[in-house]
């Protein structure tokens, strides 16, 4: 799985960037690529105004690394996470709170080291049973609260004595 989600990841990047048609990933795996290009194509004009792709991002002192799919900003100027779920996740197998862990550590390392304010967490799906992608904005999950309290205790990023004062303030 994890090479077929990494050829997938490739194209998309690829894509994205350039516009490039990789007929053997395409081939091979047609339901996602079909699906991405239909995201795309349907979110192109509103969101890849500008982006970067596979950012490298790790926090000192920690045991946290990872790489962001992608960070783009709309035509307002307000700048995304997008992580991009392909086959390499098996629909039985994803977790959408182990996900948003995952992006609520990446938004404040763009926060903290690329200064840049994050306003929207997503999880573009590829996989499963939906006929299309499906996107899961994070702070609209039920687990969000809890998992800024999580992060809240694991890094103190908030700046401030009030947990929840500061969690409001993030989750914000």
């Amino acid at each position: 799985f994890l090479e077929k989600g990494s050829k997938i990841h490739k194209f998309i990047e690829m894509y994205i960037r350039d516009k490039v048609e990789l007929t053997e990933v395409e081939t091979e795996f047609p339901v996602e690529v079909s699906r991405f290009k239909t995201f795309y194509s349907d979110f192109e004009p509103l969101l890849f105004q500008k982006s970067v792709h596979g950012v490298e991002i790790f926090l000192e002192n920690k045991m946290f690394s990872g790489v962001i799919d992608c960070i783009c900003a709309d035509v307002f100027g307000q700048v995304y996470i997008l992580e991009w779920k392909t086959s390499a996740t098996k629909p039985e197998t994803f977790d959408l709170k182990k996900c948003g862990a995952q992006l609520i550590r990446y938004k404040s390392l763009v926060e903290s080291k690329m200064g840049l304010e994050v306003a929207f967490m997503l999880i573009v799906r590829f996989t499963g049973q939906e006929k299309r992608y499906k996107i899961f904005s994070i702070a609209d999950q039920p687990f969000y609260r809890e998992l800024l309290r999580n992060f809240a205790g694991e890094v103190s990023l908030l700046g401030s004595d009030n947990e929840e004062e500061a969690i409001d303030g993030y989750a914000a």
